[in-house]
């Protein structure tokens, strides 16, 4: 699997503290952040897109590039919840990953010029993959039998992949 850069495009941006956010994921966050909810609202006018890129630094405040990693994940806003106290519920789902040109604020919200980054497949050694699943099978099960708290079904679920993600 290698990756093809190709569409330019700005969309609102969301900086996320501790979270990263990845294609084909579903994940959902509250917030009371103006800022967060301004650029929610201005991606559900338009295609319901909206750039997630995690913050290097989650102590510092900034939101410049200098603070946020440099690559993240166009994703498609699902749903927003309100729950009260000025607060919501945003559930989106990763479609790309995308490099992060720029970032500026505009009007309340953040604005991110990325350029969309393709993942485009390709056929894998089959003899490759089998090693690459029984190495990741013994590191697994090296660190789960280290790992007392760990749930033994864990062991189980990692013996039963038989598909590295090529």
């Amino acid at each position: 699997m290698f990756f093809q850069d190709n569409l330019i495009a700005t969309y609102p941006c969301i900086v996320l503290k501790g979270i990263v956010m990845f294609p084909d994921r579903i994940h959902h966050y509250d917030t009371d952040d103006k800022t967060i909810l301004n650029a929610v609202y201005s991606a559900l006018k338009s295609d319901e897109k909206i750039v997630l890129v995690r913050q290097k630094d989650i102590m510092k405040d900034s939101k410049d590039l200098t603070n946020v990693c440099r690559v993240g994940c166009v994703s498609k806003i699902l749903q927003v919840i309100d729950l009260g106290d000025n607060r919501s519920r945003i559930v989106v789902k990763g479609i790309n990953r995308a490099n992060i040109n720029s970032l500026e604020e505009y009007n309340n919200q953040l604005k991110a010029d990325v350029e969309v980054v393709d993942v485009i497949d390709y056929d894998i050694d089959p003899y490759y993959e089998k090693s690459l699943i029984g190495y990741a099978r013994k590191m697994a099960s090296s660190y789960i039998s280290l790992n007392t708290k760990m749930h033994k079904d864990i062991k189980k679920a990692v013996n039963d992949i038989d598909d590295c993600g090529f």
